[in-house]
């Protein structure tokens, strides 16, 4: 497993500053009103779970495109990490995430923090990658969605804090989308 960016005590530093049960149920809510939303305007009532699956494939897939100098040892004119569009992947990553909280996995809210504030430590300095998320059955998505995430956005050196306001910021943004007719 590779390491993340932002390693060690300076990770876990960076990430303890922290999500709260408030951030995470805001996060879940705006993410439930855009996906009634979104089957609301499309005319859809459910969304099949592979269909899911390959939506969250394809947005891990462009989150590890971003996370290329990570992992790709044999170019040497890679492009450095982008960290703005790094957290604007794991944003995208992070709805689809809440999605499948949302209509197939547990839907308590307080279980991902208490996770969050009892490994913190030893999610920052995991090295979690994108492919790390991709789960062999739905008891393995149902089971780990929530360690998934936090790991992911740990590992790639973001506090919660910012990891929720990008959500933030994202979802009004999708919301501006479906406005203009996207």
């Amino acid at each position: 497993m590779l390491l993340p960016a932002v390693c060690g005590k300076k990770a876990k530093e960076r990430f303890e500053k922290g999500m709260t049960e408030e951030n995470f149920r805001e996060m879940f809510e705006l993410q439930k009103v855009y996906d009634d939303r979104v089957f609301r305007e499309f005319g859809i009532r459910d969304v099949e779970e592979r269909r899911w699956e390959a939506a969250w494939l394809d947005e891990l897939g462009e989150l590890n495109h971003e996370l290329k100098s990570r992992w790709c040892w044999w170019k040497k004119t890679q492009k450095p990490e982008n960290r703005d569009k790094v957290l604007e992947e794991l944003v995208d990553v992070w709805h689809f995430g809440l999605m499948y909280m949302h209509k197939y996995g547990d839907r308590r809210i307080d279980w991902p923090v208490k996770l969050y504030n009892e490994m913190k430590g030893i999610i920052a300095m995991s090295g979690w990658m994108p492919a790390d998320c991709v789960g062999e059955s739905q008891d393995e998505y149902d089971d780990y969605m929530a360690i998934n995430l936090i790991g992911l956005s740990a590992s790639c050196g973001f506090t919660m804090t910012e990891v929720y306001e990008a959500y933030k910021k994202k979802n009004a943004e999708n919301h501006a989308r479906m406005d203009r007719g996207y």
